[in-house]
C-alpha cells in the first residue's frame, strides 16, 4: 500500500485495518502532511486504540486526534489552524463539505475512508 498513491483494505472485523492504514500514512506522511479520518461515529474508539497501542506511550498528546465536531462554526475554527490529526462523522462531513474541500486544497493531507458498521 505504501507504493501507491491510493490504496485501498478490506477485510474481516479485527484484521487490523486501522493499524495498517495509521502505519501507511507514518511511512509515507512528510512533515507537514496531514491526517484526516473520515469514519462513522463508532470508529472513534477503534482509531483511539491503535494512537494508545501503536504509538510511543511519551508521545501520545502529540499523536491526539482532534474530533472536528461541534457544528460549522466550531470546525471552521478549528481548520484555521488546522491539527496534524483529525476525525469527523460521515453525519458531520455532510455539513461542513466546503470547509474540508478547502482545507484539503490548502494542505497536503492524507484522507482515510473507514467504513466500519
Amino acid at each position: 500500500m505504501v507504493s501507491l498513491r491510493n490504496g485501498a483494505n478490506f477485510s474481516v472485523p479485527g484484521a487490523g485495518k486501522t493499524t495498517v492504514a495509521l502505519a501507511a500514512h507514518l511511512l509515507t506522511k512528510d512533515e507537514d502532511t496531514r491526517l484526516l479520518i473520515i469514519a462513522p461515529k463508532n470508529a472513534f474508539g477503534a482509531w483511539d486504540e491503535v494512537i494508545t497501542d501503536c504509538m510511543d506511550p511519551t508521545a501520545t498528546d502529540e499523536w491526539k486526534i482532534v474530533r472536528l465536531a461541534g457544528g460549522y462554526e466550531s470546525i471552521r475554527d478549528a481548520l484555521r489552524n488546522p491539527p496534524m490529526r483529525m476525525m469527523i462523522s460521515y453525519d458531520q462531513l455532510t455539513r461542513v463539505r466546503d470547509l474540508i474541500s478547502r482545507f484539503l486544497a490548502t494542505y497536503p493531507a492524507h484522507v482515510i475512508l473507514d467504513v466500519s458498521s
